[in-house]
């Protein structure tokens, strides 16, 4: 299947070779085919291969964090990765409303949020926090996530006053991710990690 569609792609790029607008294009992108230096070289593609994940993966939107992580750490230079990483504000969309619930003591930049859960009942979002890396820093693996609660009433849309940290990762050198809590409301999973 695959063999047939490069088939077509590479037809394609000979059609496109008669064509006095397209002309150029198609040559080029011939001379970059089983060319891995070439690609290497070309200011875009190359620049798109280097951003790129250099070992298999799968998408989940519930393990974004560690995917931009993985891209980020695969290459440093990558600063769209590092970027979105980095900016990590908890937030509740109202799908009814059409808006966005906010929480000033949730949208602090010394502050990063992520892997959000609500609780079994809806009156809790738990979630990660670590302190944000200074400025220009890169050292991610000293990111410390701990595991975090917050008051949310589900009929106003308001969130608590105050954070309560559930398990203090970083003072043991740790880092916590994916919490879950289970469907009775009686435990909590979540991943404890170096």
């Amino acid at each position: 299947m695959l063999l047939h569609v490069l088939q077509r792609v590479i037809s394609g790029i000979h059609t496109l070779q008669k064509t006095l607008f397209y002309r150029d294009f198609a040559n080029e992108t011939l001379a970059l085919l089983d060319n891995e230096e070439a690609i290497a070289k070309h200011p875009e593609y190359g620049y798109l291969r280097r951003m790129s994940y250099d070992k298999d993966f799968y998408f989940s939107d519930q393990i974004t964090p560690q995917m931009l992580q993985d891209l980020y750490t695969s290459n440093t230079d990558n600063r769209i990765a590092y970027e979105y990483m980095m900016a990590s504000d908890l937030q509740v969309y109202d799908v009814s409303k059409n808006e966005l619930l906010l929480s000033p003591i949730l949208r602090q930049d010394s502050i990063y949020e992520t892997y959000p859960v609500f609780s079994a009942d809806g009156h809790s979002i738990y979630f990660c926090a670590a302190r944000a890396l200074p400025q220009g820093s890169q050292q991610l693996d000293s990111i410390r996530y701990n595991l975090c609660r917050i008051d949310f009433d589900p009929a106003t849309g308001n969130f608590g006053t105050h954070i309560d940290t559930i398990i203090n990762a970083e003072a043991q050198h740790k880092s916590v991710s994916f919490p879950r809590p289970s469907y009775d409301g009686k435990f909590l999973c979540y991943t404890l990690s170096d």
